[in-house]
Formats: structure tokens, C-alpha cells, sequence
């Protein structure tokens, strides 16, 4: 599982296994063998690839589904400070966890493919909506 995450991280910032090894002080043969799930990194090595991708450790290693639940948390805790970016960037994280997501439930019930996507096209509707009223407010 950690090498998948690992490759689908690198590949939605199209980024080069390179550019992760230059930037973390790692051999870019070090990053295929963790991709190709050959060798498993150290804690450390752990750490900086969840900083550098800004997800968990638990999310790089499969155990959870959430990227980052400290942006939907710190959403919460006083969303009047959060600018649109802020908010646009926890709804995109959301759709991904929906994307990516297995073994998802509706209602206790497993829920459909056709489902999850009429949740997303809902979220994406939504912030439609609240980006027209925020511009009538402002104008």
C-alpha cells in the first residue's frame, strides 16, 4: 500500500522520483524501491515524505484514508478565518479521500460508485454557489 500511495502522490504533483530523492537527500533508486514496494523506509525517511506531501504517515501507510484531517479540523475551529483558498483546498482533499476511499458506506450500506460521485458533483456545486454569493456580498 505504501508504494502505491507513494506513486499517486508523486504523479498528482507530476513530480519525477528524482525530484522527490533531490529534495529529501534520498537516491531516486531509493524512491522506486519504496514505489515498486522493495524496500520499506525508516521513520525517518517516513516523516519526510509526509511533510513533503502534506499528508499523514497513517495515509502513506494505508491505515487511513484521510490525507490531512489537521485541514478539515482546523476548518472547524474558527472557519471565519479561513479565505477561500483555505476552504477550496479542504473540499478538493475531501474529494480525493472520496476518490480514493474503499470500503465506503452510505447509510450502513456500501455505497456505489454512482453515489460517491453525486457527492462530489455536490461539493462542487456548493462552492459554485458559495463563490457567486461571496461576490454579490462583496460587490
Amino acid at each position: 500500500m505504501f508504494g502505491e500511495r507513494l506513486k499517486l502522490l508523486r504523479n498528482e504533483k507530476m513530480l519525477k522520483q528524482s525530484d522527490i530523492a533531490e529534495a529529501l537527500g534520498l537516491t531516486r533508486h531509493s524512491i522506486s524501491n519504496y514505489e515498486l514496494n522493495e524496500r520499506e523506509p525508516d521513520y525517518k525517511t517516513l516523516e519526510q515524505l509526509s511533510n513533503y506531501f502534506d499528508v499523514t504517515v497513517d495515509y502513506l501507510l494505508g491505515r487511513s484514508n484521510i490525507r490531512n484531517p489537521y485541514l478539515i479540523s482546523s476548518l472547524q475551529s474558527d472557519s471565519k478565518e479561513h479565505s477561500k483558498n483555505e476552504i477550496e483546498n479542504i473540499l478538493s482533499e475531501t474529494q480525493k479521500m472520496l476518490q480514493d476511499g474503499t470500503d465506503l458506506t452510505l447509510e450502513g450500506e456500501p455505497a456505489a460508485p454512482e453515489a460517491i460521485q453525486s457527492i462530489i458533483d455536490g461539493i462542487d456545486l456548493s462552492l459554485e454557489m458559495a463563490k457567486r454569493r461571496n461576490k454579490k456580498k462583496q460587490e
